[in-house]
């Protein structure tokens, strides 16, 4: 097989495939949680854009809410942000700081381990066509890992390490699910977010190396069981 970064799209190799679509207006006076039914046998690996304008001529990726600023003349959030998550059987967003109306285009993958008969979505192909004058990503390595409890560790869980073995930096997408557990240690309620595991803290967060990506997890206040789940791309990183 040719190499995959020598083309834009190469059938050779596994291409994402987007099974879930939402596009939508979210008005002023709907609060800051946002929420409906996804209607999916899983939970979706969400991810998208949201713009003040119904346009998208200014567009922002949905991401963690990040930095909160607490000054004596100031208390806020660093600037608009509009956070994304996946539930059991609700899409939810949460947004600080972004006032009036705010328009949102969400897509989402299966994740590894679901083989659950799902809908066509050729209803989008007048709008999500191929063209070859962009580059199409192409799948090296994807998968669903267990964030292991490690009490001795300043975290309280371990290092999460996975090998890829492409010799350069490759492009990744990764979304951290929290398994909510009850006294049984039985998990009863999931929520998948994009972007969670980013951080502005530099000894926690995703690490990109060239032949492994490395996940620090951040301290957890909450009884749950968490999970990485990753897509590793051979297009390298820039």
């Amino acid at each position: 097989m040719a190499r995959p970064t020598d083309f834009l799209l190469n059938t050779d190799y596994e291409m994402d495939k987007i099974i879930y679509f939402y596009e939508g207006k979210v008005a002023s006076n709907s609060g800051d949680l946002v929420s409906f039914p996804h209607k999916l046998p899983f939970l979706p690996l969400l991810f998208g854009v949201w713009s003040p304008d119904a346009n998208f001529n200014e567009s922002h990726t949905f991401s963690y809410l990040g930095a909160y600023i607490d000054f004596d003349d100031y208390q806020g959030y660093a600037a608009p942000s509009v956070e994304l998550y996946a539930q059991d059987e609700n899409v939810v967003m949460n947004r600080q700081s972004v006032t009036g109306d705010f328009y949102v285009r969400i897509y989402g993958f299966e994740p590894e381990g679901s083989h659950a008969s799902l809908a066509s979505t050729a209803g989008r192909a007048n709008t999500f066509i191929l063209n070859t004058d962009y580059n199409y990503r192409k799948l090296a390595k994807k998968g669903r890992e267990q964030i292991v409890f490690n009490p001795s560790s300043p975290t309280q869980y371990n290092d999460l390490t996975i090998t890829h073995n492409l010799g350069y930096k490759p492009q990744v997408m990764a979304w951290l699910e929290a398994a909510y557990t009850n006294e049984n240690d039985e998990e009863t309620t999931h929520t998948v977010e994009y972007d969670f595991w980013q951080t502005l803290d530099d000894e926690t967060g995703l690490e990109v190396k060239d032949n492994t990506i490395v996940y620090h997890p951040r301290p957890a206040q909450s009884p749950a069981n968490f999970y990485l789940h990753y897509r590793i791309y051979y297009d390298e990183a820039q």
